[in-house]
C-alpha cells in the first residue's frame, strides 16, 4: 500500500465491506471507505517488526514516510534495542539467515609506530620497502550473527573443504595465497539448514 500510495494510486485502492455486515452495523459504506482511507493514509511513517539475533529479540524499524528515528513509543520506553534502516532488504531479511562482521586482524611483529621506530621509516621509500612488516598476514575475524529460531550450531566450509560444525560466535579465517572463500550457515535445533552466506577475499 505503502509502494501504491508513492505512486499516487493509493485512491485506487478498494476497502471491502459485506452489504450484511454494513447494514447490521447500521454502516454507511462511502463515508466508512473514505473515513478508512483517510485514517490508513497517516499510518505509513514506519514499519516496526520483531527479529531474534543470536536468541536476542530486537526491533526492526524501516522509515517510509518519516524522516527521524524514535527513541519511545508514546513516551514508553523498552528494554529490546531498534535498528532504523531504510533499506528493505535489512527490514525483510531471508529468514534462517546468517550474517557476520570482519575484520583483517593486525600483524603480530607490532604496532605500525613500533616497526616505523624500530626500523627507522622516514621516507616514503623506506615506507613501501618495510610495508611487508606491518601489513595484515593473512587473517580475518569473523563475528557471526544469525536470526535463526531455536539455533544450535553454525556449519563453516573453507574453499573445497566439508563443512564443519561451529559452536562460537567468533571465527579466525586464515587466508592462503590467491582466492580464499568463507561459507557459513546456521542450523536449528531440529536440523533445519540455514541458507549458505558467503565472501571470498584474494590475498597475495
Amino acid at each position: 500500500m505503502y509502494q501504491l500510495k508513492l505512486q499516487g494510486k493509493y485512491q485506487q485502492i478498494s476497502f471491502v465491506v459485506t452489504n450484511n455486515f454494513a447494514k447490521a452495523n447500521d454502516i454507511n459504506l462511502q463515508e466508512y471507505y473514505d473515513g478508512y482511507s483517510a485514517f490508513l493514509g497517516n499510518y505509513f511513517g514506519y514499519h516496526v517488526s520483531s527479529q531474534l539475533f543470536n536468541d536476542k529479540k530486537q526491533s526492526t524499524v524501516l522509515l517510509m514516510e518519516a524522516n527521524k528515528p524514535f527513541l519511545t513509543f508514546q513516551g514508553m520506553g523498552a528494554d529490546n534495542t531498534k535498528l532504523f534502516t531504510k533499506e528493505v532488504d535489512i527490514a525483510y531479511p531471508k529468514l534462517n539467515q546468517t550474517f557476520f562482521a570482519m575484520s583483517a586482524l593486525p600483524n603480530e611483529s607490532g604496532s605500525f609506530q613500533s616497526v616505523m621506530q624500530q626500523h627507522q621509516i622516514k621516507s616514503e621509500q623506506d615506507y613501501l620497502d618495510n610495508m611487508w612488516r606491518f601489513a595484515a598476514q593473512g587473517k580475518i575475524k569473523l563475528s557471526l550473527y544469525n536470526n535463526m529460531q531455536q539455533f544450535s550450531h553454525y556449519q563453516i566450509k573453507i574453499n573445497q573443504s566439508d563443512w564443519v560444525a561451529h559452536q562460537s560466535e567468533e571465527y579466525t579465517w586464515t587466508l592462503q595465497s590467491g582466492m580464499n572463500r568463507f561459507e557459513v550457515r546456521s542450523i536449528s535445533k531440529e536440523g533445519v539448514l540455514g541458507p549458505v552466506t558467503f565472501v571470498e577475499a584474494s590475498y597475495q
